[in-house]
């Protein structure tokens, strides 16, 4: 068969990274886990044998509400995520280029920051010129794009362009028209506009916390001027070190001072972090006089000759309090998606950096406070076991185990099932720092019937940050015994909570009591994000049963 046909062989499916797996590796206990490539090649021959794979990291999965360990070759990735079928040749060239490229000049690396930032943008119509019709073409062109285009060539060809028009028309050009050159190098243009636009910064976390990376924080945006998105954007590479790229105009000291002096809304929780470009040691060149464009001019000329790659880039770490480090954590835990995945390296970290958030007042965490109650509770279970605590027997902090045993022994009546739930699932979240075993039992139950019927149901309004506040509709603390089997009958039977399948695999009077303290929570979201549809299912029996008392508990 000539070299040039393309191959009747069907390539086999690969699970393809979208963060490195190097990357993922900084987040494996260095004392237990292999880290050289003679070690690893060793454990996978190994564990193809046997199928036991110890290159893992520690992954708290959303969706299912478990924490444990997972290969790192089978989680932060996509399945034929850069597979390529526009190439004939060789559909996976596009996951070769990026492993040759984390080997020697990390053009993967580039590719890999830039590509989910170009995604983000208008893409010109212009590109379907070369057949892109939809955004995998695009995510796959581009790849290939930056993949094969060294820095110097497309910040060259942008510099071009803003030669040819300046930088000001330059910018009215790209709102009124495209110039035909551009659409050969939008990705060029894109590149070096979000290098000349953001500065990289280093964070290192504070003695002894960690950052946590999830499926979305590799290139995650964060902070907001008038509306306008991305004063930051974020790339974990390890639990000490997070790569930060910051507005160029947040460059300068003072500049938020006069930005809120002037009436601008700035929406960031991590502004208060100082941050300096690189100091710059040119090789070979001069600051003319003149204007800010006349330098930029000249800067531009000079960037394009041999001794510009003399110059030398100093960076300044920036070392993080305890509580910037938490609040860089937080941005992560809330914008991971319902079925995402969370990764971190020491539980204990883990644990401070969950705490924080749960405790945290701010309002738009709170939905997804409902998601984390239950890894709080493995945690504090975890790092008791590992510090030398006992796992069977209860914390001796929590009152939930001493309550619940009450219950099962007659010690402790309630007037009602509902009473009782609503009881329990109170003392199992009110007081973050006594989640155990128990209290995780309960909410892993509460979010798994969230997250389902957040499937089924339409979307609540999306709120902007600035402008949100937290439902105040709450719940009655006690119901008589008929109106308590009546909310069951509909919470539990009407709503289907059965049938989502998140109840508990016993029947004992234990975990029942868990499931209807986990029915309460479930309860509790809904009549915070999906009011108005539960007061339509719930008012003609609250009108029936209820009354006024509770219609105004409700509504």
């Amino acid at each position: 068969m000539p070299a040039n046909s393309p191959s009747n062989d069907i390539p086999k499916d690969q699970y393809q990274h979208y963060i490195p797996r190097f990357i993922l590796r900084y987040f494996q206990d260095a004392q237990i886990q292999p880290r050289n490539k003679k070690e690893r090649q060793k454990n996978f021959h190994k564990a193809r044998k046997t199928g036991i794979d110890k290159d893992t990291i520690l992954v708290y999965d959303i969706p299912n509400q478990t924490f444990e360990p997972q290969p790192v070759g089978k989680v932060h990735g996509i399945i034929n995520m850069y597979r390529d079928h526009r190439n004939t040749q060789n559909v996976d060239h596009l996951e070769q280029g990026l492993s040759r490229s984390n080997e020697e000049e990390r053009a993967g690396d580039r590719a890999q920051v830039h590509l989910p930032y170009a995604l983000s943008t208008n893409i010109p119509h212009p590109l379907k010129k070369h057949g892109l019709h939809t955004q995998n073409d695009i995510f796959l062109f581009g790849m290939k794009y930056v993949l094969e285009t060294s820095h110097h060539e497309m910040v060259n060809a942008t510099e071009a362009l803003w030669e040819k028009y300046g930088m000001k028309d330059f910018a009215m050009m790209l709102q009124t028209r495209v110039d035909p050159e551009i659409i050969d190098n939008f990705f060029a243009v894109d590149y070096a506009t979000m290098a000349d636009r953001l500065f990289l910064s280093i964070w290192q976390a504070a003695e002894g916390e960690e950052f946590v990376v999830a499926d979305n924080s590799f290139g995650l945006w964060e902070g907001a001027i008038d509306g306008q998105p991305a004063i930051h954007r974020l790339f974990i590479v390890s639990p000490k070190i997070a790569l930060v790229l910051r507005q160029t105009l947040f460059a300068t000291e003072g500049v938020m001072a006069s930005l809120l002096s002037q009436g601008a809304v700035v929406n960031s929780s991590l502004t208060d972090i100082p941050s300096v470009p690189a100091s710059s040691t040119y090789a070979n060149f001069t600051r003319p006089r003149g204007d800010v464009e006349t330098v930029m001019r000249a800067l531009l000329v000079y960037r394009v000759t041999p001794a510009a790659q003399e110059d030398v880039f100093t960076f300044k770490i920036t070392t993080l309090t305890k509580k910037q480090t938490l609040a860089l954590n937080h941005v992560v835990l809330l914008n991971v998606l319902d079925n995402g995945n969370v990764t971190f390296a020491s539980p204990a970290a883990m644990q401070r950096t969950v705490e924080s958030y749960l405790r945290s007042p701010t309002p738009y965490f709170h939905e997804k406070k409902y998601l984390y109650r239950g890894l709080s509770g493995i945690l504090s279970e975890y790092v008791s076991v590992s510090a030398g605590g006992s796992s069977t027997s209860p914390d001796p902090r929590s009152g939930i185990n001493v309550v619940l045993d009450s219950i099962k022994s007659g010690a402790i009546e309630f007037a009602s099932t509902y009473d009782r739930g609503y009881r329990v699932y109170h003392l199992a979240t009110d007081d973050v720092p006594k989640y155990n075993e128990a209290t995780s039992e309960i909410h892993k139950m509460a979010a798994r019937a969230i997250l389902k019927m957040k499937e089924i149901l339409p979307p609540p309004p999306i709120h902007h940050r600035g402008r949100y506040f937290q439902s105040l509709n709450t719940l009655v603390k006690r119901l008589p015994k008929e109106e308590s089997e009546l909310f069951f009958a509909l919470i539990g039977y009407h709503w289907q909570v059965d049938v989502l399948g998140v109840g508990p695999t016993n029947s004992d009077l234990a975990s029942r009591i868990k499931y209807e303290a986990a029915i309460i929570g479930f309860t509790h979201w809904l009549s915070e994000h999906h009011n108005f549809l539960l007061f339509e299912r719930l008012f003609p029996w609250m009108n029936k049963h209820l009354g006024d008392r509770v219609h105004a508990a409700w509504v």
